[in-house]
């Protein structure tokens, strides 16, 4: 098991709301002699700024719902807040999804690209496809299938853009690459051709996937709602106008 052999000096964060669902995973980590911490969420009285920040961090288990038994509907921004306070911006990790319904994790991914906490590479694991007991999973199953996904994805990033011009044969987008980094991009206009109309001021989501001697692009119009628009309030254009190389995609 490759991967979990790297993380031997490593750490592993574990981070769920119920500890009965989490402790078979830290026993084999254990086992494996792989430092990890667990945090614990209650919802009602956590406080997420008091959480830890781990700076060594490569590996994350992260549950998706909490509050479900006050009644709390799913929050994508609260769990990416966990996140954010436990993971540093410049920590580059990889996050499996270890949850009882990974139809969430899209919208959490989405608010951990707005807060700059993306991760490198994830996998969603569903919590009832591995259990084989109250508080017993089948472990051999599920790190050979992190281990084997974790290996096989290319490298992926997520970052949202507002077009600002609109040529023949190119787009200029300004790309909000982080929390506090934007940077102008150009793009081919071809692809943005498929995906519908698109103006100047249209609000994009731009997924890239990298493999050796490759890079491919995926791009969404969203709602240009003011919420999103708030991601741009900066300094002018012409001020990253002047500080960004033409790039064309890359």
């Amino acid at each position: 098991m490759k991967i979990f052999d790297e993380l031997k000096q490593k750490e592993v964060v574990i981070v769920d709301d119920t500890p009965r669902e989490v402790r078979a995973i830290i026993e084999r980590l254990d086992e494996l002699k792989i430092k990890n911490e667990y945090i614990e969420i209650d919802y009602a009285t956590t406080n997420l700024n008091d959480l830890p920040s781990f700076e060594g961090v490569k590996l994350l288990f992260l549950d998706l719902q909490y509050g479900e038994n006050l009644g709390i509907q799913f929050s994508p921004e609260y769990t990416a807040d966990i996140v954010k306070n436990i993971i540093p911006s410049d920590v580059h990790y990889n996050l499996v999804v270890w949850t009882k319904d990974p139809a969430d994790t899209d919208d959490v991914i989405m608010e951990l690209t707005k807060i700059n906490r993306r991760p490198t590479k994830f996998v969603n694991k569903k919590k009832e496809t591995y259990r084989s007991g109250t508080a017993e999973y089948d472990l051999d199953r599920l790190f050979k299938e992190i281990e084997d996904e974790l290996a096989l994805k290319t490298n992926a990033s997520e970052f949202f853009g507002k077009v600002i011009e609109l040529e023949e044969d190119f787009i200029l987008v300004d790309c909000r690459i982080g929390e506090n980094y934007f940077q102008i991009r150009r793009f081919d206009k071809l692809p943005f051709n498929e995906i519908g109309d698109v103006i100047v001021g249209s609000i994009i989501k731009i997924k890239t996937q990298t493999s050796p001697g490759k890079r491919e692009y995926e791009f969404f119009i969203l709602e240009n709602d003011a919420k999103m628009n708030e991601l741009f309030q900066k300094k002018s254009h012409f001020d990253d106008l002047q500080d960004s190389i033409f790039l064309n995609g890359e």
